[in-house]
């Protein structure tokens, strides 16, 4: 059976802070871990790209009535973030790939102009990584996430 992924899951969730897992419990921590191992190079696990909540959402405090309820961005806005990601990717809700075949498609295009606006810019752990490979852009020091 497929695991079933947000395309800012499946897109950002090897690079978001671990302090959220930390704040949101053990269940959660161990899902986050599963979904982190899947979407790796060569991974053959199956992924499918899904519209709203997936199999991380029910174990998050935030998630309420199947629905992202943070104050920081409740589920309109999250599916907003899914569908900028899913259109700079060209990703389709309802793809089955695996893991490995999800890493490689982003591997390609990070990063994306989305993460340019993203809330955790300030701690994304992918932009060192992409810093020495020197694919960051040359306006990349003016990223700057919202206020």
């Amino acid at each position: 059976m497929p695991y079933r992924m947000r395309a800012h899951h499946l897109y950002c969730g090897r690079y978001i802070p671990r302090y959220f897992a930390q704040q949101r419990g053990e269940i959660y921590k161990q899902i986050e871990g599963e979904m982190i191992d899947a979407i790796s190079p060569g991974n053959s696990q199956p992924v499918e790209l899904v519209l709203g909540v997936d199999m991380l959402c029910p174990v998050c405090p935030e998630c309420r009535n199947n629905r992202c309820e943070h104050p920081k961005g409740n589920e309109e806005e999250v599916r907003k973030w899914d569908a900028i990601i899913c259109k700079e990717m060209g990703w389709k809700y309802g793809t089955v790939l695996t893991g490995g075949e999800w890493w490689d498609l982003a591997e390609k295009k990070r990063p994306l102009d989305f993460c340019r606006r993203c809330n955790l810019l300030k701690d994304c752990s992918l932009i060192p990584t992409l810093k020495k490979q020197n694919r960051l852009p040359a306006d990349h020091w003016a990223m700057k996430a919202p206020q």
